[in-house]
């Protein structure tokens, strides 16, 4: 029996941000077993690749909370760093509150928080 799966694979460098094409994997239900791929082509060969150097990850969101308010931030991770960042700005009441927090593979933190109200 075979379990499929879908894998995407974002590749982002300074100069481009390409999504490769999502490629099949057959994954056999018994977990001692390895996985294989069932398309062999270049696209395959790149994919492994990336997996070879680690993954990045990249999550933006924003909501218009109402007419005046707005909240938005990010969480961003890749092998070596992470960092999150979310922010809320009210308009009408002249208020900017946010928060970040980041750390890498050293494992050295930090934490800015803010809020000003004028």
């Amino acid at each position: 029996m075979v379990l499929w799966q879908l894998l995407i694979i974002i590749n982002i460098n300074a100069k481009t941000t390409q999504i490769l094409m999502p490629m099949k994997i057959d994954m056999p239900i018994d977990s001692s077993s390895q996985a294989t791929n069932n398309e062999e082509s270049p696209e395959s060969n790149v994919m492994n690749d990336l997996l070879k150097k680690g993954q990045f990850f990249r999550d933006l969101f924003s909501e218009q909370l109402s007419a005046h308010e707005i909240e938005f931030g990010h969480v961003c991770e890749n092998p070596d760093e992470w960092e999150q960042r979310f922010e809320r700005k009210d308009m009408k009441a002249n208020n900017y509150r946010g928060k970040v927090k980041w750390g890498n593979k050293n494992g050295e933190y930090g934490e800015h928080y803010w809020d000003l109200n004028h």
